[in-house]
Formats: structure tokens, sequence, C-alpha cells
């Protein structure tokens, strides 16, 4: 990754090549299933144990190092404001959802940004050895919402933030196996009162395998909820042909709609994992009905996920 500050030619060397050390390790099975997948996103879903793969923590080359609201990564220059859409937008142009991304990339026009009035989507969760993350997104949700962030831990950018907490971010964007999230340097809480993050209503046309892309990278990151589906397949192998505690939903029985992800950084309990036996078990059957669900749409390995934060996400259906 490109230091965002203005650094001397040696030490910006010597930086990068460190970076490229860490994000090349990213590569390296952390899965307790020992399965490849669901990859994640640099030094992100650490938590998302089994879901397919790793979440190494990679540093981060001029970043924040002090408290939040505080900037003391030095210099340069103005970060270039710009809404969420105008950010994915730009950032999607450069990497579009490809079966094959490279590691990563880092768009040098989004090299120092600043986005205004996000709100906090989630708990702030345990991206890394050294990173938290958290999911935001603009007020009122919708599309072109969401965005994934991720700040070094030691510098406690995102201390005090809590579900609803509204705020305004700098940071460089990254762009790691097709997903876009924020390196952020500063965070500058707002005196608003908390404001708890909405849902926005989709369909299984707009999101998942049925989805365009231009539809699906719309909703990236976003928290979304989809009515009147089914458990269609209650596992959803990962690239290694492995199970991961995924599963499928769908408008029927058998029907690969979207994949329903589990990160155990959030309380959701619809698959449960065994260290001793290196299992997973669902108590979930093929065909069960769902009322809703909602979650944070993510993408991974060849495939758009939902990510649901806690079981109260989803809502059964108990008709007949």
């Amino acid at each position: 990754m490109k230091p965002t500050l203005p650094v001397s030619r040696a030490l910006r060397t010597m930086l990068v090549l460190s970076l490229a050390a860490g994000l090349a390790m990213a590569c390296a099975e952390t899965s307790p299933t020992g399965g490849g997948g669901d990859g994640g996103a640099v030094a992100t879903d650490t938590g998302s144990t089994g879901t397919d793969g790793t979440a190494t923590d990679t540093g981060a080359a001029g970043t924040d190092t002090g408290a939040a609201g505080t900037d003391t990564g030095g210099g340069g220059g103005t970060a270039k404001v710009m809404t969420v859409k105008e950010l994915l937008q730009a950032a999607q142009a450069v990497q579009g959802k490809v079966k094959t991304c490279p590691a990563f990339a880092n768009p040098p026009a989004l090299s120092k940004v600043s986005v205004k009035g996000l709100v906090a989507v989630t708990p702030v969760y345990k991206a890394g050895t050294t990173l938290d993350g958290l999911f935001v997104q603009v007020k009122g949700g919708g599309a072109f919402s969401g965005l994934r962030l991720v700040g070094d831990k030691a510098s406690k950018l995102f201390e005090g933030v809590t579900v609803g907490t509204g705020f305004d971010i700098e940071g460089q964007v990254v762009i790691f196996y097709c997903e876009v999230q924020i390196q952020i340097t500063k965070l500058t809480k707002s005196a608003d009162a908390a404001v708890l993050p909405q849902a926005t209503t989709v369909t299984l046309a707009d999101i998942g395998e049925a989805g365009t892309a231009d539809s699906n990278n719309s909703y990236e990151a976003a928290l979304v909820t989809l009515n009147d589906v089914v458990i269609s397949k209650t596992e959803a192998l990962g690239t290694d042909g492995k199970p991961h505690g995924d599963l499928w939903i769908g408008k029927a029985k058998g029907d690969e709609g979207l994949i329903v992800r589990t990160n155990f950084e959030f309380p959701t309990t619809f698959y449960t994992y065994d260290k001793d036996t290196k299992k997973w078990t669902t108590k979930l059957v093929e065909g069960q009905k769902l009322k809703s669900i909602s979650g944070v749409l993510t993408y991974s390995y060849e495939h758009w996920k939902l990510q649901p934060l806690s079981d109260a996400m989803l809502v059964w259906d108990s008709s007949k």
C-alpha cells in the first residue's frame, strides 16, 4: 500500500515493501476447517472463523496513531471530500467484481478521502491482530450507503463508537480481493444524537446470484432486508468444496439465490463450529421459511454474501 503522506523515497519504499509482505500473509489459511474460500478483506473479519479463509492484519503505512478526531499521520495535503456513492463508484470502476481479483489495489486518486455524515451499523469488532473493524452507512441507508472501515487498534480511533454513533472520517481507499474498504486515519464524532441505522428492503433480483453487477455493487456494505425467502440449502460450500458455516437462501428449496454468512464476531447461532471434531452443525432445515432476514452485504470468493449481525435479524415464518 503506498503511504498517503509525503515521505522520503527510501522510507516510502520501505513502507510499501513492508505492507506488501503483510498483505501477502493474508493469503495464509486460518480457518478452523483448514479450507480455502471466503478470505474477507485486508485485516478484517478474523471473526468470521471458518468462513472460507483468512484476514490477516497487514498494518497500515502512514495511518493515524493518535486519538479519535486527531490526525497524527502528518501532512499529505487536504483530503478529497466525497459522498459514499462517489467513493464506491470510483473504487468499483478501478476493480470490478470479477472472479479473479488482485490481492489489493490502492487507487491513487483515492489515497486521501473524507466522508461525512456516517452512522455506525455494527459494534466495533476485531478485524485483525492490530486492527479494529466497523460497518457504517449514511443516515437512512439505501443504495450506495454502506462502507467497511478498518483502523489501527493502538490508535483507538473507534473508541466510544457504538451502533448509531455519528461521525466523519478521513482515510485511504483499499480494494482487497474486490472488496472496498477505508483504512481510516481520522475519525471525528458528531455532536448530534445517535441515529439507529435503517435497513433497506431489497429482493433477490437486486442482490445475490441473480442481481446485476451494478445492482450488487450499489448495495456493497449496506444494511439490507429480504422478505419471504426460505433456507434453500443448509450448506454453501467454499471454493475448496468444504463447508464453512454458510448457507443458501432463495425463493424455494434448492434455489441458490444468496449466501448467508456466519461471522462469530457477531452474535449469531444459526451455525456452530466444534473445534474438537472440526465440524459445522446447524439446526436449520431446507425449506424453512423466513418472514425476513437482514444483514450487511459483503463480497468474497466470487460471491455476494449476506452477513446477519444477530439472531434477531432472522425472523421466522411459523405459518404452515
